[in-house]
């Protein structure tokens, strides 16, 4: 009987150790199965989200490289269309001031040519102050005063194609041809009336002499504004220019 106990006794301690051998072993399997099926259930989440990823990625710099190439082509367009109306409105103006130039030249020659004349007629009825006869004088003046006319009709309308700073020279130079004529006449007329005394007249000559002093000086000036306004170069005179004086 105690043969048969401890025979027992050994069986069943047997079979505790081989089952819990059994179950150590049950769930070491388990544990490394389930970590494996873990481990590629990872991997294949991890996988799938990287192809999803490099997939939007991809998608993303696909858009991106399009809305780059139409960004770019509505530029060039833009450029292309803001280049040619440029290249159009350059082309206007060249025509355009081509135009007032071509104008504004031909103005100014006329216009110098006819103050020159003007000049001259002046200079020569003040050199006829001193004749006997005033025959000569007074159709000299008539001379003058139809030049003075005749500037007065062409320069008003066609003043407008010249610059200001122009004007304003050629109105002076105009002013003092004027003054200059006019105080002949009162230095003619002083010399007629006995009574008149000696400085005023004195007064009158020195005004005529700064008045012819002055003439060159306006010349000179209104040719290189001429210049100026042609594009010509200005070069400085050795001598100022030369005032005709009628003999």
């Amino acid at each position: 009987m105690d043969i048969l106990k401890e025979i027992g006794v050994s069986a069943v301690t047997t079979i505790a150790v081989a089952y819990f051998i059994l179950k150590t072993w049950f769930k070491s399997a388990v544990k490394l199965e389930h970590e494996k099926t873990l481990s590629a259930f990872q991997d294949q989440l991890k996988r799938k989200a990287d192809a999803a990823i490099e997939q939007v990625r991809r998608e993303h710099n696909e858009k991106l490289e399009s809305h780059k190439a139409q960004l770019n082509t509505d530029s060039q367009i833009r450029i292309e269309r803001e280049r040619v109306a440029f290249q159009t409105l350059i082309a206007q103006n060249n025509f355009r001031f081509s135009r007032v130039f071509d104008k504004t030249a031909e103005i100014i020659a006329k216009a110098y040519e006819k103050l020159v004349n003007i000049h001259t007629l002046i200079a020569e009825y003040i050199a006829l102050a001193g004749e006997p006869r005033q025959e000569q004088r007074i159709q000299k003046a008539h001379q003058v005063d139809e030049a003075l006319q005749e500037f007065k009709g062409f320069f008003l309308p066609n003043e407008i194609y010249l610059e200001r700073q122009t004007s304003e020279r050629i109105n002076k130079l105009l002013a003092t041809l004027r003054q200059q004529a006019s105080t002949s006449d009162m230095l003619s007329a002083m010399g007629k009336l006995r009574d008149t005394p000696d400085a005023s007249i004195q007064r009158m000559e020195a005004r005529e002499r700064m008045l012819f002093d002055r003439l060159p000086e306006l010349l000179m000036a209104l040719q290189d504004e001429f210049r100026r306004v042609l594009g010509l170069p200005i070069n400085e005179p050795a001598t100022k220019p030369t005032v005709p004086v009628a003999e």
